[in-house]
């Protein structure tokens, strides 16, 4: 029973981000003590698709390229000093 709940709880901190996301991009007013907003509308994805799109793509892409490269060089180079520890075994 202990281990259901305990089940229950992990899944429910690793799902519930994933839904809260796409309903705060359809919420148009969600205030505080409110458990759901007030109104869900489009209007946020419809204002991704407006004129600059490809600009906003480009601004996408150049935040995102160097911080993949840095933390994928962060992450080899601290495996890379964890796999050839010498206190490693």
């Amino acid at each position: 029973m202990m281990r259901r709940l305990l089940l229950a709880l992990v899944l429910a901190l690793f799902v519930l981000p994933f839904a809260f996301l796409p309903a705060l991009s359809l919420a148009g007013q969600w205030r505080y003590p409110d458990l759901l907003p007030l109104e869900w509308t489009l209007s946020l994805w419809t204002g991704a698709t407006g004129r600059h799109w490809a600009a906003d793509a480009a601004t996408s892409l150049a935040l995102a390229l160097p911080v993949a490269c840095a933390s994928t060089a962060a992450g080899f180079i601290s495996a890379r000093f964890l796999a050839w520890h010498p206190k490693r075994r």
